[in-house]
């Protein structure tokens, strides 16, 4: 009974440990977008400013925009099936790949990792354009 009470808290201790990830990864998109739309709200563009300039501009703000989303919905979809492991049945059978995945490290490369590879690449190229876009912005 000690030995289950101890797995059941370790698989739990997991569980929160990659759920604290995933609400790292969404805040640090939702600053980065608040960033970002502070620049839409600010930005006035000089009258000497050239049209190729302008585009760029825009591109990069659009690109922000879309990669932190694409990151914060793949944080959301993270949680979602870091939440899903069932601690106390081991031999539950999990959709899509209809196998029973005794530990929680089992079941998380198999149905978590890529959707947290994603958020956290996403985050990053959503971040690199943020910083290359606040670098332009005068």
């Amino acid at each position: 009974l000690q030995v289950d009470i101890a797995r059941r808290d370790a698989i739990r201790d997991a569980v929160t440990y990659k759920n604290s990830t995933a609400q790292i990864v969404m805040s640090v998109d939702a600053v980065l977008l608040g960033s970002i739309f502070a620049i839409i709200y600010q930005f006035e563009p000089a009258s000497e400013s050239s049209q190729g300039g302008l585009v760029i501009l825009s591109l990069l703000i659009s690109g922000s925009i879309l990669f932190l989303l694409l990151s914060v919905g793949f944080g959301l979809l993270f949680h979602r099936l870091v939440s899903g492991f069932h601690i106390n049945n081991n031999v539950h059978v999990y959709q899509p790949c209809k196998k029973a995945h005794l530990t929680f490290n089992d079941y998380y490369h198999c149905h978590c990792l890529w959707s947290e590879n994603c958020a956290v690449r996403f985050l990053f190229i959503g971040m690199g354009a943020s910083v290359i876009t606040a670098g332009m912005y005068q």
